[in-house]
């Protein structure tokens, strides 16, 4: 399905989220304090919007991105061609990171834990390749709570939402499968829960957008 969308992907995501995307990423990227010199490791990164967003950010900051889908790594890997960008990538599955253990110093995941079969094994797996103090971002939808823009969110995924992906995207499918799984995803308390289970501390939460997306943040605790 990823490889169907990766021609339009970028394109997709700015019209259907009207741009504030960008915004999303922005946050997310800042909240990992990232020094330059550290490894971020982005799983499930696609196109490489979070890899250029720290780099953007944090000159020096090295991104290592993986993700299952080949035609989106080589989307990334032509978009940091054109940036003159160095682009490291490997296909791999983010319940079996190709990763060492304590590799990276920091970790972001956009919009792709909702596509892992086993969420705890992938979170577990992002954890094990943390070193010690290292910090996970994670970037994910929601369904606001607000009874305000519930309703007219509700009818932008189930209706509108699908119709504009059914005119531009080679899979209108895959759109249809976005707002199923945003409805199918765990409450924010619920999903910050889990990360705690795989073995993260000071897990926090922020809705961002009026609570269409929220930003989760936690750490890796250090050895004494």
């Amino acid at each position: 399905m990823f490889d169907a969308v990766a021609p339009r992907y970028d394109l997709l995501n700015r019209l259907l989220s009207l741009g504030v995307d960008r915004r999303w990423r922005r946050e997310a990227i800042r909240a990992l304090d990232l020094r330059p010199g550290d490894t971020l490791l982005d799983v499930c990164g696609g196109t490489g919007d979070l890899a250029f967003e720290a780099e953007r950010q944090v000159p020096g900051v090295i991104t290592f991105n993986v993700d299952l889908s080949r035609r989106m790594l080589a989307r990334y890997g032509a978009r940091a061609k054109q940036r003159g960008a160095a682009a490291r990538a490997v296909v791999a599955d983010a319940m079996r990171l190709p990763l060492a253990a304590d590799a990276a110093q920091a970790a972001v995941i956009g919009f792709g834990i909702r596509n892992v079969s086993d969420r705890l094994a992938a979170l577990a797996e992002i954890h094990r390749a943390l070193a010690g103090g290292g910090r996970l971002a994670v970037l994910e939808f929601a369904l606001p709570e607000a009874g305000a823009v519930r309703g007219p969110y509700l009818l932008y995924l189930r209706q509108v939402m699908p119709r504009i992906a059914g005119l531009l995207s080679p899979c209108p499918a895959a759109y249809r499968y976005l707002g199923e799984s945003i409805l199918a995803f765990p409450k924010p308390a619920e999903f910050a829960a889990l990360i705690e289970r795989a073995g993260f501390a000071s897990v926090s939460w922020r809705p961002l957008s009026f609570g269409v997306a929220v930003r989760y943040l936690a750490t890796k605790a250090s050895r004494w």
